[in-house]
């Protein structure tokens, strides 16, 4: 992102002047060799990253090159990654990194790529903001902290764990960090960003005391960064306009009008500003989910007039996301809502727990678990060692699937399990309620005990596991699926997938296989995980982690049900599936009301075009 090659430059051509080994026109060639930062904008709450290939003014998107895309590096569940950019291997252009701010750990990228970390290390203390630049002027960007409360900055001058080998105090205490080459020597120093009063205190060099550079610019509430605009070697500064979607940069570190504005998309989620130089390819080809085969709604027997009309009543019910509608195997209808895309992948919630029911089937079918009547600790002793009582003993596989393992949980407040020390003996040491196989009480919990079994069963973490048996067999190219504290996968939420790859799931259990798929789940543990296998609420049925619910007159229809109102709705009798999206950083109460005007809308909307 600052590059210490522009400053070495100049000192060279300005030697070369006084000596007069070459003219000034050769000096300027020289200096145009420099390209200048780019700016980008991404979504924490996704890790959607979208790189502009130019910076000039005019809207985006829109002709200009640019790149989207989300690093597949994981994050503790819950708490999303911040992303931030630099020059980690000395190449000369910048990739992303991520900052895991509950467990302190940074994964680095040497290409901007839906792929993992070239490097991961642990720094730094919880809850801090990362900062990325060349602090000792080697050319090679390295990572540090800040911490907001202490106003304090801790960096490292090589990407790996260890001490700080830089640490001062400087700045607000409520204010976000920003790093730069702010005079042209070719190190790259600290700032401090005021969002309450927009105010700009940058030090030229990395140690305490007052601003060097201290201005206002932009207005108040902004988030800032800084970049090498117009590659003349000094950064300048910027800040993304929230309200009026849209970054204002100055080429200079000073107050003034901004050299240049640049339009974001107006979205419905917060962007956050990126500044680097990035490898645009030419024609960058996105992720998109799977390649469906499509159909009209006249080819697929559906009324055209009535289902644009529910698509659209849905597209004016916030906060929707996407819906696709899919029969006899074709994709006939594809709408994205406020901002979202067919590559962006979203957080599914419980939707994972359907996939994770999946891999518990592939599993027993290849012979890693007995069968789903096997005990619990009879596949991982471990887990009860310290509870030999007989009610735990007798916990059996298909009660973690069926929600009726009998320990006591409040899925309505999680603190206590995201805060405990370990997410696995939180749930193992609740109370016994009831006796396994009798009371439905939905814990996510259980998926998450689930998944460690799973692992302890295969010998594979769930993600890994899902990738060889899952998802490469289907086509499906997912995301990220995020691990607890301690570093294992969490199983029954917050899987990354794009809504196209969610009704390829859908579609293989409605049996739209080849020879080569129609085994990847085997057809006895589809009928059986989505048959009612025991009562949730008076109008929900539940199966092994599918839901059961009657629309009309079909009740033969199953579904999966994330929070926030992610689903797969599945009617084996029309060969219908529908997969809709929302936004899913919302309270309980919204989750609830979005999942039943999602009901209402199937019901009374969409249905009735379907013939």
């Amino acid at each position: 992102m600052k590059l210490s090659s522009s400053s070495a430059v100049r000192i060279i051509l300005l030697a070369a002047l006084l000596f007069g080994m070459i003219v000034v026109g050769a000096a300027s060639d020289a200096l145009a060799l420099e390209p200048p930062d780019r700016a980008g904008v991404y979504a924490r709450e996704s890790s959607y990253a979208v790189l502009f290939g130019t910076t000039t003014a005019g809207s985006r998107p829109g002709g200009e090159p640019e790149l989207r895309f989300q690093p597949s590096f994981p994050s503790t569940a819950l708490i999303p990654p911040f992303l931030f950019a630099g020059d980690f291997d000395g190449d000369g252009y910048d990739s992303i990194g991520t900052l895991d701010v509950w467990t302190t750990r940074f994964a680095l990228g040497n290409e901007n790529a839906p792929a993992d970390a070239a490097t991961s290390f642990l720094f730094g203390t919880r809850l801090s903001q990362p900062v990325a630049g060349d602090f000792d002027g080697d050319g090679i960007d390295t990572i540090g902290v800040f911490e907001p409360g202490g106003s304090s900055f801790q960096l490292r001058n090589t990407n790996a764990a260890g001490p700080p080998d830089i640490e001062f105090v400087f700045g607000p205490s409520m204010g976000y960090a920003i790093t730069g080459d702010f005079d042209g020597d070719g190190t790259d120093t600290i700032g401090v960003y005021e969002p309450a009063t927009a105010t700009f205190r940058l030090r030229n060099t990395n140690s305490a005391g007052p601003p060097d550079i201290e201005f206002v610019f932009g207005p108040a509430a902004s988030v800032p960064f800084a970049g090498d605009f117009d590659g003349d070697g000094v950064d300048g500064i910027g800040v993304l306009d929230a309200a009026n979607h849209r970054l204002l940069i100055r080429h200079t570190p000073s107050a003034g009008a901004p050299d240049l504005i640049l339009d974001v998309e107006a979205v419905d989620w917060d962007w956050i500003p990126l500044a680097g130089r990035w490898q645009i390819p030419e024609s960058p080809e996105p992720i998109g989910g799977y390649p469906f085969e499509t159909a009209t709604p006249e080819e697929a027997n559906i009324d055209p007039t009535a289902l644009g009309q529910a698509l659209d009543t849905l597209g004016a019910m916030a906060p929707s996301r996407s819906a696709l509608v899919l029969r006899n195997g074709s994709l006939v209808a594809e709408r994205y809502y406020n901002g979202a895309r067919a590559d962006l992948a979203g957080n599914v919630k419980s939707v994972s727990k359907s996939v994770l029911s999946a891999l518990i089937g592939i599993a027993i079918a290849r012979g890693h678990i007995e069968d789903r009547s096997v005990a619990v600790a009879r596949i991982a002793p471990e887990l009860f060692a310290r509870f030999p009582d007989a009610a735990r003993q007798a916990i059996r596989v298909e009660n973690l699937l069926t929600m009726s393992a009998g320990l006591n949980w409040n899925e309505i407040d999680l603190s206590g399990w995201f805060y405990s020390p370990d997410w696995i003996d939180f749930v193992i040491e609740k109370p016994v309620v009831q006796p396994p196989g009798q009371t439905f009480l939905y814990s996510t919990g259980l998926t998450h005990l689930a998944a460690h079994v799973l692992e302890r069963a295969t010998g594979t973490p769930p993600h890994e596991f899902a990738r060889r048996h899952l998802f490469d067999r289907l086509g499906i190219v997912p995301a990220r699926w995020e691990r607890d504290p301690q570093g294992r996968d969490v199983g029954g939420f917050e899987l990354y997938l794009r809504p196209r790859d969610m009704a390829r799931f859908g579609e293989h259990y409605l049996g739209h296989d080849n020879a080569k798929t129609d085994a990847t789940v085997p057809r006895e543990w589809r009928e059986w995980s989505t048959s009612h296998l025991i009562q949730a609420e008076p109008a929900l049925g539940y199966g092994g982690w599918w839901w059961r619910r009657s629309f009309g007159a079909y009740d033969d229809v199953f579904f999966a049900w994330g929070y926030g109102g992610q689903f797969i709705f599945l009617f084996p009798s029309l060969d219908l599936n529908v997969v809709v999206t929302s936004r899913w950083n919302v309270n309980g109460s919204e989750s609830l009301v979005r999942a039943y005007a999602v009901f209402a809308w199937l019901e009374n909307e969409l249905l009735p075009a379907v013939k």
